[in-house]
């Protein structure tokens, strides 16, 4: 079963990340930041955790985005074609919370896709087939592992409300969205 698994895999990721977070003091506020307690941001302060939780959020909300697009057009499966198609709306409209909750923050998002979002498009643009299916879906995966931490990591720790709001209802799709992807990969695999 799929759903044990996952869950004890994705345990031992959020285990592994304090050691993985190569941020300094990431809950931390910025330095001259006003405070309304030591380590707490007086209000409008966002401490730096909720703006890096914002920037990763919104770069690979952007990248989910354009990878389902891209794979809507090139996916040789109808399945994985209907999974890409699922996955650019859900993920559309969570980046609409996102800026919002963002906006609400003071947080300024960043616009395009990092180095390694931005490999794996280059990557897939090249591919064609089950071998570009097996690599959407693959890279699917690991995107919803990262997002499920990511999430996890601002629901628990972060200070902002409307980030940390928007982490816990968001947490749950991207679970279901990840053992879709899992469930779908081993059917591309067979």
């Amino acid at each position: 079963m799929l759903i044990p698994r996952t869950l004890f895999v994705l345990l031992g990721l959020l285990a592994g990340a304090p050691a993985q977070a190569q941020v300094p003091n990431p809950a931390g506020v910025a330095p001259g930041a006003v405070q309304s307690a030591p380590g707490v941001p007086a209000p409008g302060q966002t401490n730096l955790q909720d703006e890096l939780f914002a920037r990763l959020a919104a770069v690979a909300g952007r990248s989910e985005v354009q990878l389902g697009l891209m794979a809507r057009d090139k996916a040789e499966s109808s399945a994985v074609r209907d999974f890409a198609i699922k996955m650019a709306n859900a993920r559309s409209a969570a980046n609409i919370r996102l800026k919002a909750a963002a906006e609400t923050a003071g947080i300024a998002l960043p616009q395009g896709l990092d180095s390694e979002q931005e490999q794996v498009r280059v990557k897939l643009e090249r591919a064609e087939g089950k071998a570009f299916d097996e690599m959407y879906i693959g890279a699917q995966v690991a995107a919803h592992i990262k997002a499920a931490q990511l999430m996890a990591w601002e629901a628990d720790s972060g200070q902002e409300k409307s980030l940390t709001d928007f982490a816990s209802a968001s947490l749950p799709d991207i679970l279901e969205h990840l053992r879709s992807a899992q469930t779908l990969l081993i059917e591309l695999r067979q």
